[in-house]
């Protein structure tokens, strides 16, 4: 039999504030990024103290192959261990085939076609089945849910009663959904699975997108702070959040939400309270690997772009 791997895709993040300047290079493909919002990234990292991004990735690498059984690697699009030097590693240790997988579970052109076209653009070693999309595997959905209840539990007692649930995933360009992108729908599908899944009434809970970009254009609503600004206009005074369109905590969870909504919130005479993200979760670990045997099981290999 051929040696199966798995290759887990991620984005990447500096892990020290003097690395982002040489990291938002890799973000923007070598073209130039105005010193504000070098110094204005640089401000959000320095607040969080350190990412934990790759430390999380390595987390979750290590727990899909203990469930799976299967040698997992990982590689990262715009910071270390880059694609291009996991492909070598790979090939050194005889990988025949891989089943690759991007940990941002909708698919966007912006994220996930990004990370295909990375690996998949140069003439590989071995064959791989990418998976396109995950954002509504049960497993996925169970280790979301996992999350959520712990989290909100704990919200609940410290507030002393109910408050609505704020499901987020990170904004795009509205240009890509127009031009069919299924980002949008993927991931409000996520959010409506995780909701049915706790048994939510449909005035309980609702969805925002967040971490809009620096750049100009039109990005994905409704926006956090719209929704917020509408919750205080109907008296809420608490909030829980779950971000459904990540998998573990870096800045847009450490600085956004823990720091930067929490702050716009409270000067709306709201409190927020936050899901745990997935992490090292094991019901997270194991719905990956459950989706690697089903595609081995299948026995699809991808073309070449």
């Amino acid at each position: 039999m051929p040696k199966t791997a798995i290759l887990l895709l991620a984005h990447g993040s500096p892990e020290n504030v003097a690395d982002v300047p040489e990291y938002m290079k890799y973000v923007t493909g070598g073209r130039g990024v105005p010193e504000t919002v070098v110094l204005e990234v640089q401000h959000r990292y320095g607040l969080i103290g350190i990412s934990p991004l790759r430390c999380h990735t390595v987390g979750q690498q290590n727990g899909v192959q203990r469930e799976s059984g299967l040698p997992t690697y990982i590689g990262m699009r715009n910071w270390h261990p880059f694609i291009s030097d996991t492909i070598q590693q790979m090939m050194k240790e005889g990988v025949e085939h891989c089943v690759a997988l991007c940990l941002a579970p909708q698919n966007s052109r912006t994220s996930v076609g990004m990370y295909r076209k990375a690996l998949m653009e140069k003439e590989l070693p071995f064959t791989v089945d990418f998976v396109e999309s995950w954002h509504d595997h049960p497993g996925l959905i169970e280790a979301f849910v996992e999350n959520y209840r712990a989290g909100y539990d704990l919200a609940k007692r410290e507030f002393g009663g109910d408050m609505p649930t704020l499901f987020t995933a990170h904004s795009v360009p509205e240009r890509t959904i127009t031009e069919g992108d299924p980002y949008e729908a993927q991931t409000r599908e996520t959010a409506s699975l995780v909701a049915k899944k706790l048994g939510l009434k449909a005035e309980d809970w609702h969805f925002a997108f967040q971490s809009q970009g620096m750049s100009g254009g039109t990005w994905l609503g409704p926006t956090v702070e719209a929704t917020l600004e509408q919750f205080a206009r109907n008296g809420v005074k608490a909030v829980f959040f779950q971000p459904i369109g990540f998998v573990c905590d870096h800045v847009e969870v450490l600085y956004d939400i823990d720091i930067g909504f929490r702050e716009f919130a409270g000067k709306l005479g709201i409190k927020i309270w936050r899901a745990e993200s997935l992490n090292n979760s094991v019901a997270f670990a194991k719905a990956i690997a459950d989706i690697v045997r089903t595609r081995l099981k299948a026995g699809v290999s991808a073309p070449k772009l």
